[in-house]
């Protein structure tokens, strides 16, 4: 993440798919501990979809484990009443 921060400029000129699998790559080592692949790779897409949430708020996630606990939960709930 501070390699986004650092390079936020460079970073915004990306389009929006390979800036949501650059957070995506960061998101994934923080919620993989108990999770099936199919699920990590679902939830991290998720929590870091530009079209909901705001970059700000994506890399504040980041940085707080409730706010981020909080957010796979909800992931997870959404997943299970899809299915």
């Amino acid at each position: 993440m501070a390699q986004i921060k650092e390079h936020m400029c460079r970073f915004q000129t990306l389009d929006k798919e390979t800036k949501q699998k650059h957070l995506q790559q960061i998101v994934m080592p923080l919620i993989e501990l108990k999770m099936a692949q199919h699920q990590l790779e679902q939830v991290s897409r998720m929590l870091v979809d530009l079209e909901v949430f705001e970059l700000d708020e994506v890399l504040e996630m980041f940085c707080s484990p409730k706010d981020l606990k909080e957010r796979v939960e909800e992931a997870h709930e959404l997943i299970k009443e899809s299915q």
